[in-house]
């Protein structure tokens, strides 16, 4: 089994914290953005723009829209947004 340095795994942990953080600066404006919106604002692929969305939906922290492929900041999240 190999396994990863330190820096490597550091690297990984800000890299998906400075992932999930663009794209909850993008939703917390309340309204709806596309999918393929957050994927060309982001610059991420549709498969890992999914995945992110998919993860914050899970904990509530966005609203997803199951007829088209949407998504928007939750209101409790959006309550508490500018807390943190």
């Amino acid at each position: 089994m190999t396994k990863m340095c330190p820096s490597t795994t550091q690297e990984t942990t800000m890299s998906i914290a400075y992932l999930l953080d663009q794209v909850l600066d993008l939703l917390n404006d309340g309204r709806w953005h596309s999918e393929g919106e957050i994927s060309r604002i982001t610059h991420l692929p549709p498969q890992e723009t999914g995945a992110i969305l998919a993860f914050l939906s899970k904990f509530k922290v966005i609203e997803n829209d199951e007829k088209v492929p949407r998504a928007r900041i939750s209101p409790l999240t959006e309550e508490h947004w500018h807390k943190l």
